[in-house]
């Protein structure tokens, strides 16, 4: 079994994941009133306490760097040692992995401060809690999980059984041999508690489904099944994938077929509404655009007339000019 967490960085993955691995080991051989040797780095099996204070001190100081071998709790003597383990029954730093040579020079006072820290904070909460069994890192994390339990509107009471094992087993009741429970009797198996029965949410739920299926229908129009209910208070749920029920798809009646078609009609009509007012906007912008080329050609021709005219107009005067020096050069001559 591979051990290289005792020398691994305080906190870390492995670190923590080590200390459950120990802690299990301890767990198997051990009651919870027994007290054992501490094997931290600052006991060195020389105090005994109770396993929630060991585990604590393994999460603060770190286990005895060659202590690879737990035969102070329970494991045969006969378990490889490592041989080459260097004695560093030192504090680990939170930012110091004692595998990796880091030198002491190079390491930073904050490290030790906060360390001293965790350990100040510790040391109050077990002076005002009086000490205990129980771990305070592992009553932190009770509490956390006891506050999102309290967040949950509908808490399943299926013990460690997931959803389908505990419908499956709710299915095997003599109550349902001729017929199978409903969305709405899983609901309530799973979530009644053998000591408290439903919680007030729970039965309000129930209430509800149960008068959505009483609601009159319309004609035509089959009432809701269970599994419909329990989709409708539930929408957003995973429940009935949970207990292998698949969310039923909308039933249509002729009513609400007629609706449908209707109103796929009434869309069509629009696009074509919007489609026409988009080819009349098409239209008019061409008919603007005809127009002004139009004005621009008349301009153009208008232009080109007068141009022409310009130019008959000096075409005569020319012949006039050149008929007037024929006649003096022809005076000159006489």
């Amino acid at each position: 079994m591979d051990r290289g967490w005792i020398n691994s960085r305080l906190f870390s993955k492995a670190h923590l994941d080590g200390v459950t691995e120990f802690m299990n080991f301890v767990s198997e051989r051990f009651s919870d009133d027994e007290e054992i040797p501490c094997p931290c780095r600052q006991c060195l099996n020389q105090a005994y306490g109770h396993k929630g204070l060991v585990q604590d001190h393994l999460y603060l100081h770190g286990m005895c760097s060659t202590y690879d071998k737990w035969i102070h709790h329970g494991e045969p003597s006969d378990v490889g040692i490592n041989d080459n383990a260097v004695n560093l029954d030192g504090p680990i730093g939170f930012d110091e992995d004692v595998g990796m040579n880091v030198e002491e020079e190079g390491r930073d006072d904050d490290d030790d401060r906060l360390h001293e820290m965790v350990e100040d904070f510790y040391a109050a909460e077990q002076q005002e809690e009086g000490g205990g069994k129980q771990s305070m890192f592992a009553k932190e994390k009770c509490l956390k999980a006891k506050i999102c339990r309290g967040q949950v509107k509908y808490p399943h009471k299926t013990g460690s059984r997931c959803y389908i094992a505990q419908a499956y087993v709710v299915k095997q009741k003599d109550k349902y041999k001729d017929a199978p429970p409903t969305a709405i009797d899983l609901f309530n198996e799973l979530h009644c508690s053998s000591k408290t029965g439903l919680s007030e949410p729970v039965k309000e739920a129930i209430e509800q489904m149960k008068a959505i299926i009483a609601e009159p229908t319309e004609d035509g129009q089959d009432p809701k099944t269970a599994t419909e209910a329990v989709l409708e208070i539930l929408p957003k749920s995973k429940f009935l994938r949970n207990v292998g029920l698949e969310a039923p798809a909308p039933k249509k009646s002729a009513t609400t077929a007629v609706h449908a078609r209707v109103q796929e009609l009434e869309a069509e009509v629009q696009a074509e509404r919007q489609g026409s007012a988009a080819l009349r906007c098409q239209i008019e912008y061409q008919q603007n655009q005809l127009e002004a080329l139009t004005s621009k050609f008349e301009e153009t021709e208008a232009a080109n007339q007068k141009q022409q005219e310009e130019l008959e107009t000096l075409k005569k005067q020319g012949e006039e000019t050149n008929s007037l020096l024929r006649r003096l050069l022809s005076l000159n001559k006489d």
